[in-house]
């Protein structure tokens, strides 16, 4: 969705962007060379492989990018330390995953090639898929499915799991699974996609990071700047949705509440009343685009 993302982000010459999920830059050089003269991206990514593409990207687009090492949980004190003092002029949080990572003989996140375990976005992490599919009790595993994969035979697949340990590869673990849900009925889906999610979400602990980030890349925004947010699943949307909502109220007491009293105060406006999906032409193109959603807010 980059045109989306840049059509809604209002680019401003010399403005300061922050893409807290650099990848391998697309997003940030189509934002740099969105105007001239350029604006600044800031760029955050904690993958050192999809830095070093990203590098040689960026050197060939000739676009004004400035990457760091962090993760964007990290964000306010790379602003500090870039001695920003007046807001950015848009923030972009993609929370995709990259063909990069997906393609990796490393990684572990595909289950259509033959990898070792693993799923860190960072590899400095401790936890890997590994320790979770072959240590976690069938009670932490059944959770972990049914809660970041809303897998409806979360159960079974489970207790096949432990069964089935010790699992080394992500064909071991893609084959488990097929035998607990059956060849791929739907085209679209593969039986091991919802595993897959839940476990990279758990290793990378994706969900308890997004609150923390939306609210943090919101203060950074100065007034009347924006923030995009790209999501793939209804977990990552839902979160999105409710942070936005709640910044743009004017109270959040509970509604047995009478009066307020929680002092809030209206921090956005929502651009996008509800998520903006990708064009079908981009979709034929990308078929990996298809669950993407995009939500819009603005700093009041």
């Amino acid at each position: 969705m980059v045109n989306e993302v840049v059509r809604e982000l209002d680019i401003k010459p010399d403005g300061i962007y922050v893409d807290c999920t650099l990848g391998l830059a697309g997003h940030s050089i189509a934002i740099s060379n969105a105007t001239n003269p350029q604006p600044t991206i800031i760029g955050l990514e904690v993958d050192e492989e999809a830095i070093g593409k990203a590098k040689i990207n960026i050197e060939n687009s000739k676009a004004n990018i400035k990457i760091f090492n962090e993760s964007f949980l990290n964000m306010e004190s790379i602003i500090k330390f870039n001695a920003i003092q007046s807001g950015v002029d848009g923030v972009l949080i993609d929370l995709g995953i990259s063909s990069l990572q997906l393609n990796s003989t490393e990684k572990g996140f595909s289950f259509r090639k033959n990898s070792p375990l693993d799923m860190r976005f960072d590899s400095n992490d401790e936890l890997t898929a590994d320790y979770i599919v072959n240590n976690y009790s069938f009670k932490k595993l059944h959770n972990i499915l049914e809660m970041f994969g809303e897998e409806k035979s979360a159960k079974n697949i489970a207790k096949n799991i432990i069964d089935s340990r010790p699992i080394k590869t992500t064909l071991q673990l893609s084959q488990v699974i097929i035998r607990v849900k059956g060849k791929n009925k739907n085209r679209l889906l593969h039986p091991a996609t919802k595993t897959f999610q839940a476990l990279r979400i758990a290793v990378n602990k994706e969900l308890e990071s997004l609150e923390s980030g939306l609210i943090d890349a919101i203060k950074i925004l100065g007034s009347g700047r924006r923030i995009v947010v790209i999501s793939y699943h209804s977990l990552e949307d839902r979160i999105v949705k409710g942070v936005f909502r709640e910044a743009a109220s004017d109270c959040v007491c509970p509604p047995r509440i009478p009066v307020c009293i929680c002092d809030h105060v209206r921090e956005v406006r929502l651009v996008t009343k509800k998520s903006v999906s990708p064009s079908p032409l981009e979709v034929s193109g990308n078929p990996r685009s298809r669950s993407a959603r995009m939500r819009v807010a603005e700093h009041v």
